[in-house]
């Protein structure tokens, strides 16, 4: 199993230097990049020997996923050039949060939006096979989220969506909050290929934080779930947090 932190790049020396695997950085931000802006990003990375493995915030929030305004021309071309700089950094799984493009409107039918959803992930995944990559749904807590709130949920989108490069994300902290067990994690079959974690302040996690992590590690092994971890929280001290965090991780293999 692989540990990393969500984060951006310039924090790219201090993972290293704690023990991370890999950091997990923001999709939207690096296709919002300038190139000289994505050249030293990739640099900062080289220098510290740190792999980008993963990347989160899939859509910035003006791009629509369900709803009337839903152009999938503009979802095609930021998807495109958003995957191929991943890509040139070596990512290799990116997560489809982005509440803000997916949540249904006001008003709007339900049915109606899960399809153009559905057709959303697809689009997505004929782009990022293409690249080598994998996109994972990531179910977010209502009232974050009006759409795909609970990890089954994320399944079974994946499942509908019927795509080989859309599968599923586990996030411990929205579990939480959903109140949802960690035995949905047991029975996934290898379908979530990515998982985050928080503790339930969403802060960097530690085995005294209040979070069941006896349960989480049987259900990881339940499953045998070998891929990405990565911590995505609030901390005061980075560098402190992010060492401690890592020892529990390290726990859950």
């Amino acid at each position: 199993m692989k540990f990393g932190i969500c984060t951006g790049c310039e924090n790219a020396q201090l993972l290293k230097d704690a023990g991370y695997d890999y950091i997990e950085l923001n999709l939207s931000a690096l296709a919002a990049m300038s190139e000289e802006e994505f050249a030293a990003c990739r640099a900062s990375l080289e220098a510290a020997a740190l792999p980008a493995e993963a990347a989160n915030v899939f859509f910035p929030g003006d791009i629509r996923l369900t709803g009337p305004d839903v152009d999938e021309g503009r979802i095609a071309a930021y998807t495109e050039h958003a995957l191929a700089r991943a890509e040139a950094l070596g990512i290799r799984v990116v997560v489809l949060g982005s509440s803000r493009s997916r949540n249904i409107p006001e008003g709007f039918d339900p049915d109606t939006a899960y399809r153009q959803f559905l057709r959303a992930l697809r689009l997505c995944g004929d782009i990022a096979a293409r690249y080598g990559i994998v996109v994972a749904i990531e179910p977010l807590h209502f009232p974050e989220s009006n759409l795909i709130n609970r990890v089954a949920d994320g399944l079974k989108a994946a499942r509908d969506a019927d795509h080989p490069a859309v599968r599923t994300l586990a996030d411990v902290w929205h579990m939480y909050c959903e109140a949802e067990n960690f035995d949905v994690i047991a029975g996934s079959a290898g379908e979530i290929v990515h998982m985050h974690i928080a503790s339930p302040e969403r802060k960097y996690p530690c085995a005294e934080d209040g979070m069941d992590y006896t349960a989480l590690r049987a259900a990881l092994s339940a499953c045998s779930y070998h891929a990405r971890i990565s911590i995505e929280g609030g901390t005061d001290d980075m560098a402190a947090d992010a060492r401690r965090s890592l020892e529990l991780l390290k726990s859950l293999m």
